[in-house]
């Protein structure tokens, strides 16, 4: 993945802004549904919320999700575990979620699987998507510029913790940093600063 220009830098300023930026915009009212949807239905024991909830998520954050009757069953079968995990805000529970469709698509879900859980605890789970690893992409010379260089999702738990630290972002929770890497990832160049970079 590459960039044609340094992004805009992460401070205090540019995330209030980009928070205010996204929230005047129509992605608002796709979190105030989610919002309203994950809150009626906290828990995974219903296969009908289940359901709901995979669709909902699937089609407005464009999760990639073809089954999604195989994606809310695999969910609703493990409930119990599931909702255990992320009350606690487990990591690895997103690692489990991501590979559920694994056998019959050869691919892993972190998209979903991220989000799916951040709706349920967004204090715990970093949301993990395209916008997030082209702004990273983006930030040559620092330990972020290679975003998807783990292999469980604890790994970039991490790394959103320290580019919090890093970039003295810890005012903000991790749902405000995901509407900053949303905005300015998906124009990684809005306000550049610099010369052309690439990762």
């Amino acid at each position: 993945m590459t960039c044609s220009g340094v992004p805009i830098p992460p401070d205090e300023t540019s995330v209030r802004a980009a928070c205010e930026k996204f929230d005047k915009e129509d992605a608002h009212q796709t979190e105030q549904a989610l919002q309203e949807l994950f809150n009626q239905y906290r828990t995974n024991g219903d296969k009908p919320h289940v359901l709901l909830k995979v669709v909902a998520l699937n089609r407005l954050y464009s999760a990639g999700i073809f089954d999604v009757h195989g994606m809310a069953d695999r969910i609703h079968q493990q409930a119990g575990t599931i909702d255990a995990a992320l009350a606690q805000g487990s990591p690895r529970i997103v690692d489990e979620i991501a590979r559920f469709l694994l056998d019959k698509t050869g691919r892993k879900f972190y998209a979903f699987a991220s989000k799916y859980c951040s709706w349920h605890n967004p204090g715990a789970y970093p949301i993990w998507d395209s916008n997030v690893c082209r702004y990273l992409s983006c930030l040559k010379d620092t330990p972020f510029a290679k975003p998807d260089y783990w292999e469980r999702y604890a790994q970039f738990v991490s790394l959103m913790a320290h580019f919090r630290e890093h970039y003295k972002l810890d005012a903000f929770g991790f749902k405000e940093i995901d509407k900053f890497l949303w905005i300015y990832g998906a124009e990684p160049n809005n306000g550049e600063t610099g010369d052309a970079a690439s990762a």
